[in-house]
């Protein structure tokens, strides 16, 4: 706990996202929204191909205000879901949310796309106006985002697919 309270908030969203990626069942369960999608897979001229990178990613850390978490849950559940859903965001290669065990009030949401193209496109999706419109009503009383990618990171080892 001690080393956690040193590190900036950006250095210490890098740190959950790596312990998560290393820790994560391909079915676990977060925040009530569903299993995740069994691998990320895109298409191309020859077919479908496996990824192992990251073109585009976020790590979002929010507190949301005590009365709206309810809402905000409601919100991220279309979103999550809908995202995890190739057909209507096929660019989206994982989207996880999870709770801070020591304050409920606060959550992170990792979303791993294709690429930058990938990552816009979901922003013009409606399951991301549920987001969108909760963050637009003032429940969120905090968000930092650290923008991510693996594929500068040699080899095919630094993202689960």
């Amino acid at each position: 706990r001690l080393a956690m309270a040193r590190r900036t908030p950006a250095s210490r969203l890098l740190l959950l996202a790596a312990l998560v990626s290393a820790l994560l069942a391909p079915r676990t369960l977060f925040a009530g929204v569903g299993p995740r999608r069994s691998g990320s897979v895109r298409s191309d001229a020859r077919g479908p191909v496996a990824m192992s990178a990251v073109g585009s990613g976020v790590l979002v850390s929010v507190e949301i205000e005590s009365d709206r978490v309810g809402d905000f849950l409601v919100a991220m559940q279309d979103d999550v879901t809908k995202s995890r859903d190739s057909e209507l965001d096929p660019g989206c290669l994982r989207f996880d949310l999870l709770r801070d065990r020591e304050d409920e009030n606060k959550f992170v949401f990792y979303e791993a796309y294709t690429d930058d193209e990938a990552a816009a496109s979901h922003k013009q999706t409606s399951h991301y106006d549920a987001w969108a419109k909760f963050k637009d009503s003032g429940g969120v009383a905090s968000q930092s985002v650290v923008k991510v990618e693996t594929e500068s990171i040699k080899g095919d080892w630094a993202f689960q697919a």
